[in-house]
């Protein structure tokens, strides 16, 4: 069973002429600090109180990938207690879920399963801190 903690981050999809408007809302208005920037990537990463909100450039390297259209959401995550991946993809799987891939994310410091929901839309489940077992 998968018991959700909240809210991991939510990513927005933003093109690269909207951006510095973007990051005034969300810094100057709303007071989102920056938390890390990755422009090799075009990741620009704001602390939402607990939460993170990233804007992935819908012309970089994570925004391409995607070939969405830009003032869509790139995907939800939840963060969750420790799981064993290969068991929560076994029941996952069965309950006739689309499962996604496994693997270390956030530089390496915790590891997450995307699965998507009746939509298409992506989830990322994520547990704390590098605690899940590895596939």
């Amino acid at each position: 069973m998968i018991r959700v903690r909240g809210v991991g981050h939510v990513v927005l999809r933003v093109r690269t002429i909207q951006l510095a408007e973007m990051l005034r809302f969300y810094m100057d208005i709303l007071g989102c600090p920056i938390e890390r920037v990755q422009e090799d990537i075009g990741l620009y990463q704001l602390r939402a109180g607990r939460n993170l909100l990233d804007f992935v450039l819908a012309e970089g390297k994570l925004g391409r990938a995607k070939a969405k259209d830009p003032q869509t959401p790139d995907h939800l995550c939840l963060q969750v207690d420790s799981f064993d991946a290969a068991h929560v993809r076994r029941d996952l799987i069965h309950a006739g879920v689309r499962v996604g891939d496994y693997g270390a994310r956030y530089d390496g410091h915790a590891w997450s399963l995307s699965i998507y929901d009746p939509e298409g839309n992506v989830i990322e489940l994520m547990g704390p801190e590098t605690n899940a077992t590895v596939l």
